[in-house]
């Protein structure tokens, strides 16, 4: 049944039931419903497409007899559901109250697609849009979130993909979704660690009007290039990848008719972690979504609307309150009470106390000036004479600041000289030696805020977002008992407002830009209470909160790295999210900015590393790529060979070439790569230009790929990568290659510490990079050859098997991976000291590596690159390992076949003067036939696995023949030489010897005379021997003799014991035989055996 088919049932009832009750039926047709309750039903939204849902069921009550009748208050309308059939929609007439009266007849019919704009309404039984009266407000056109209290629309969610997002809930760094801030201001992507995820913020739409449109305001602080928000409407990127906003920025996106769904992504990769690491969503508007609303919705204590057609509720102003709905116009509040922003209601004012003062002064005269104190706005307490702080006259002028003394006008001026500084010890201008130089300050500090009394003209500052009563910005103010002056941000107290200070600075050297800040507060959240933003050039490089200064009590001071000469933009954001009763102020003690134009020197610095100062110079000059330079250096060294240089201003020593690279001369940017790599210490070597061939890849500069990667986890919303490399070559990426071109990190420009590019600076480049669909990066800038474990072996060329089985090639990316969730600078944006800094303090940085295993493999062909074999997942915590794995086997990752590798078998030479050798691959070598060896490694070039080659014979001599000697016949005898076979030479001009015949008793005379000879011989040898022998003896006899007698000395003559002298042998041996006598030492007489009369004869 249709609705009117239902309507028409009903009104039969009603109209039977009237004659029942009261009567006799009129015969008017105007009999319609009674006073009725709708029992609720699944019904679309008003405005909404036609559907056919049931109508309606109307519960009609008894009306009682003494009923009043019916008044034009008591009578109530409203609009049927769409009808489909029509597309149309119906006014249905009801009592309020029991009362007796004939209702109109649902005669009235209205379009369901009649669109009204914001702060317009269709409401029964009008056919018209009417405007909201002031106090009530309506957003006809779809929807609008700007209170983020509740996620209340079931069309809005919220999710987290990535393998970081399933830990535990109790872990306070787990990103589940998105999340409101507690003042409901905003919605933001959660405290982001280094982790790899996607923070999904999800609508679904459905617009039904012809065209629609989305609006949101956001503001995002990420890792530059790396980290950020990205926009889709229906899974298309229409807002790509921002990693920072200064301000809340918003942004309009069309929509057509039907259904649409919106994400809002915060991508975290597994690098860095910067600033606050999150995206802010302020509010989202959905135009489109709807035709029409039925009612205007009032404005809540607090709030107010002044105007007719309003879509909006705005705050009450600070002094003012409104405690109702449907409020026009907020209250005042009673002079000795006040009210902050969006108040309910008002407090007491307090009394003036002195730190609500704070101080001014004139402009110094003949060395003095007068002090006076002023009320800090907004002025919230009741002044008090007797708190206030007095005016004094005759106070001192402030001293300059360093750099600057006073003329005689009074006023601080720096040196005239252009690299002069204001000495601090003899107050006199002078110049710098050579390796030093006079760099220039601009100092926004104490000295400067005491001698002015407002911020500089050319700055800019302003309240926004809540600044009803103040919107003054940042201005001078001071502390009412030091005296200290400070920068004072403005605003209203009042929650949600962003106070603003911009300004610009010109560089004429490289310089940095330091502040000192404190932020105060009195609520229990520093963190989400007050942030303080700073960007140079719309590059944010300091995000500061409440509780993430140095102290604990928000204080801190923040210093830039270097920054290169030129005009930038300097920018402070202090955002407030205060409660009704709380205030965050931000002083800003002092502003430093080192190497401005138009600051002074008051000291000679030592030149950094990296850079040259001249004499009487006042900048550092940095070195080019290809340099380098020590602290302190008047000039820059180019690098020696060996050695490379990519990078401005590099420190103390150019890098070394990686492992099978090399550099040629000096001042070189880069290493030559020959895609090649000879073992040292040997003549193995590798060719792997055959894996940067163009038969092998469709992709541009022969690059490889995609090989799909996907990181080390068993969740099923990892991210999954794509791999592109090349062999050989480096490739350039631009936005019209067709890989790697998503959301560049690292692949724009040559790394560049100091942001310098000149109009020779290469392109930065890259062997292999990875993608997704929301980013890519370089995982490999430069390369290393390393042979596998079996090239070390010392029999490598005696026992073939024993030859490498394989090369290693590492690819190190410029870009800094992380090996633990520790929070480092960033490389794109840090400069050279703070690296030398880290590095001292941290260890080195890590970068990406690819890594390909080339395995030698005679039997697998060209192979293929796969992940490997250790890793099932070729990227295996890309947070920690910082490290692809790959793999490729193949027979050309086998060493270039050389000598040792084959046999020989030598061919026959043939009449014409040439024979032909083969060269046989010996089976069990590993090598590469087909690849190139270079000049100076092996002189066979190219060697096939088969390979014949024609060579030409030698000119024979007589050792390739042999003499041929015939037997004796008749006492005759032939001498004749022939060709030993087989005969590897060719004549030429040799001509064997003639045949000689030669009588055999020659022969036999010359045999008997050989052997009579070698028998001679052979006798006198032996005598020789024999010879030596017997002497050797005798002469040993002698001197063990001649030993023991030294030792018997003055001893009897019986007493000495002869060496060798046996008793009991047959062939004595008497003294004097052995060449020696016997004395008695006591007469000092010879002592002889009496009996001996030869002996006697003898002496």
């Amino acid at each position: 049944m249709t609705p009117l088919f239902k309507i028409t049932l009903l009104f039969i009832v009603c109209v039977l039931y009237t004659c029942a009750a009261d009567g006799p039926v009129s015969n008017s047709t105007n009999v319609v419903l009674v006073n009725a309750t709708l029992t609720p039903t699944p019904t679309p939204k008003i405005g909404a497409s036609p559907t056919n849902a049931p109508a309606p069921i109307i519960n009609v009550p008894t009306i009682p007899p003494t009923a009043p009748d019916c008044k034009p208050e008591d009578i109530g309308s409203m609009y049927s559901d769409c009808d489909k059939s029509t597309n149309t929609m119906t006014v249905l007439y009801y009592k309020k109250i029991p009362c007796k009266k004939e209702l109109p007849s649902p005669s009235i019919t209205v379009p369901c697609n009649l669109n009204c704009d914001n702060g317009q309404i269709l409401e029964a039984p009008n056919t018209a849009c009417t405007k909201c009266p002031p106090g009530g407000v309506s957003f006809s056109e779809g929807i609008n979130i700007n209170n983020w209290s509740s996620l209340s629309d079931p069309n809005l969610s919220t999710t987290c993909i990535g393998r970081h997002c399933k830990r535990s809930k109790e872990d306070s760094r787990v990103p589940l979704g998105w999340v409101s801030h507690p003042s409901g201001e905003y919605i933001h992507s959660g405290n982001n660690q280094p982790d790899s995820v996607k923070l999904v913020l999800a609508y679904t739409a459905d617009v039904v009007r012809e065209s629609g449109q989305v609006i949101f305001t956001y503001k995002v602080d990420a890792e530059h290039g790396s980290d950020g928000l990205i926009f889709y409407v229906d899974s298309k990127v229409v807002l790509p990848l921002t990693s920072t906003t200064k301000e809340y920025t918003t942004v309009k996106y069309a929509l057509t008719h039907g259904y649409h769904k919106l994400e809002w992504r915060y991508v975290k990769n597994a690098a860095i972690s910067k600033g606050k690491d999150r995206a802010q969503v302020k509010s989202i508007q959905i135009v489109g979504t709807k035709h029409h609303d039925s009612k205007c919705t009032p404005c809540q204590p607090g709030t107010f609307s002044s105007v007719q057609g309003g879509d909006v509720c705005l705050p009450c102003p600070s002094f003012t309150f409104s405690a109702s709905n449907n409020t026009v116009t907020c209250q005042n509040c009673p002079p000795d009470q006040y009210s902050l922003g969006g108040a309910t209601q008002c407090i007491p004012r307090p009394t003036c106390q002195p730190s609500d003062y704070y101080s001014d002064y004139t402009a110094c005269k003949n060395g003095k000036r007068k002090l006076t104190f002023k009320l800090k706005q907004p002025a919230i307490c009741k002044p008090d004479p007797s708190t206030a702080p007095k005016d004094k006259d005759q106070v001192d002028c402030a001293k300059c600041p360093l750099g600057l003394y006073r003329d005689d006008q009074d006023n601080c001026v720096a040196c005239s000289g252009e690299s002069e500084y204001r000495s601090q010890v003899d107050q006199k201008c002078k110049t710098c030696e050579a390796g030093n130089a006079a760099i220039k300050y601009l100092r926004y500090d104490q000295d400067w805020l005491n001698e002015h009394l407002s911020l500089p003209s050319d700055w800019v500052t302003m309240c926004k977002e809540g600044c009803e009563h103040d919107k003054r910005g940042f201005f001078i103010s001071n502390d009412h008992v030091t005296l200290q002056r400070y920068i004072q941000s403005g605003g209203s107290p009042n929650s949600g407002d962003l106070n603003t200070l911009r300004f610009s600075v010109n560089l004429y050297t490289f310089g940095r830009i330091s502040f000192q800040y404190e932020i105060s507060q009195n609520v229990s959240d520093p963190e989400e209470s007050a942030t303080l933003s700073f960007y140079v050039d719309s590059v944010a490089v300091a995000w500061i909160d409440g509780e993430s200064g140095p102290s604990s009590d928000g204080s801190g001071t923040f210093t830039t790295s270097l920054i290169p000469p030129g005009n930038h933009t300097l920018f402070f954001g202090f955002e407030r999210f205060d409660s009704y009763d709380d205030y965050a102020s931000l002083k800003i003690k002092n502003i430093i900015i080192q190497g401005e134009s138009t600051g002074a020197s008051h000291e000679c610095e030592k030149c950094m590393a990296g850079f040259k100062c001249s004499a009487k110079t006042n900048q550092f000059t940095p070195c080019q790529p290809g340099e380098f330079s020590n602290e302190g250096s008047e000039n820059c060294g180019q690098c020696p060979p060996g050695t490379y240089n990519n990078q401005y201003a590099q420190p103390y020593s150019c890098m070394q070439c990686p492992s099978g690279t090399n550099s040629i001369g000096h001042g070189n940017v880069d290493c030559i790569d020959q895609c090649s790599y000879n073992v040292p210490g040997t003549k193995i070597f590798y060719d792997l230009t055959k894996f940067d061939s163009p038969q092998n890849s469709k992709l541009e500069f022969n690059a490889i790929g995609p090989v799909n990667l996907i990181t080390n986890s068993t969740s099923d919303s990892d991210a999954e990568f794509e791999l592109y490399i090349s062999m050989c070559n480096r490739f350039n990426i631009s936005e019209s290659t067709s890989f790697c071109n998503t959301n560049q990190i690292g692949l724009d420009q040559m790394v560049d510490r100091l942001g310098l590019h000149s109009p020779d600076s290469r392109v930065l480049n890259s062997y292999a990079c990875v993608q997704n669909d929301d980013t890519s990066f370089d995982v490999g800038y430069m390369p290393a050859y390393t042979a596998l474990p079996d090239s070390e072996s010392s029999d490598q060329f005696v026992d073939p098997s024993k030859r490498a089985d394989g090369i290693k090639l590492e690819f190190t990316s410029q870009e800094v991976c992380l090996s633990t969730n520790e929070t480092i600078i960033d490389q794109q944006d840090s400069n050279v000291q703070n690296r030398i800094q880290y590095e001292s303090t941290h260890g080195d940085l890590h970068f990406y590596k690819t890594i390909i295993h080339f395995i030698c493999d005679p039997d697998a062909g060209f192979g293929k690159l796969v992940p490997a074999k250790s890793s099932p997942n070729s990227i295996v915590e890309l947070n920690s390992k910082c490290k692809i794995q790959l793999q490729w086997n193949s027979m050309y990752a086998c060493p270039i076949c050389t000598i040792y590798d084959y046999e020989t078998i030598h061919g026959q030479c043939d009449s014409n003067g040439y024979r032909v050798n083969r060269l046989y691959k010996k089976p069990e070598s590993k090598c590469n036939p087909f690849g190139k060896l270079p000049n100076g490694v092996d002189p066979n070039g190219i060697i096939p696995s088969q390979f014949n080659f024609t060579i030409a014979c030698p000119i024979c001599t007589i050792n390739d023949a042999e003499l041929v000697i015939t037997k004796c016949v008749d006492g005759y005898s032939t001498h004749r030489y022939i060709w030993k076979e087989p005969k590897n030479c060719t004549d030429g001009n040799f001509k064997l010897p003639e045949p000689k015949v030669v009588p055999c008793d020659s022969v036999d005379l010359s045999k008997f005379a050989a052997a009579l000879i070698l028998v001679v011989v052979s006798v006198v040898f032996v005598g020789l021997i024999a010879g030596y022998v017997i002497m050797y003896r005798r002469h040993q006899q002698l001197y063990k003799n001649y030993q023991m007698l030294q030792e018997s000395d003055g001893k009897e003559l019986s007493e000495v014991e002869v060496f060798g002298r046996d008793d009991d042998d047959d062939d004595d041996v008497s003294d004097d035989d052995m060449g020696f006598e016997s004395r008695n030492k006591k007469s000092g007489k010879k002592d002889f055996d009496s009996g001996d009369d030869e002996i006697e004869s003898r002496v």
